[in-house]
């Protein structure tokens, strides 16, 4: 998935939008700040057919994301 995709998506469209407006208008007090937990990265290395990878185990995101090289290498559109 790519940032294009997640315009499509309406509740990351307007959440961009509203940063945004905020920005413009330099009330940076009216953006609202998240707070990224730390949490341990696992790494292997997988074989998808004849193509080896290094892929992230899934902590639980809910948006997968894979480079465009990738996608066309394994015949993804």
């Amino acid at each position: 998935m790519f940032f294009g995709d997640l315009m499509k998506i309406r509740s990351y469209r307007e959440s961009m939008q509203q940063y945004l407006v905020a920005v413009e208008r330099k009330e940076q007090r009216s953006v609202k700040v998240t707070q990224v937990e730390e949490k341990p990265v696992y790494k292997l290395y997988v074989r998808l057919e004849k193509n080896s990878i290094q892929a992230s185990w899934d902590t639980g995101v809910q948006i997968s994301v894979c480079i465009k090289l990738l996608a066309v290498k394994l015949g993804f559109k």
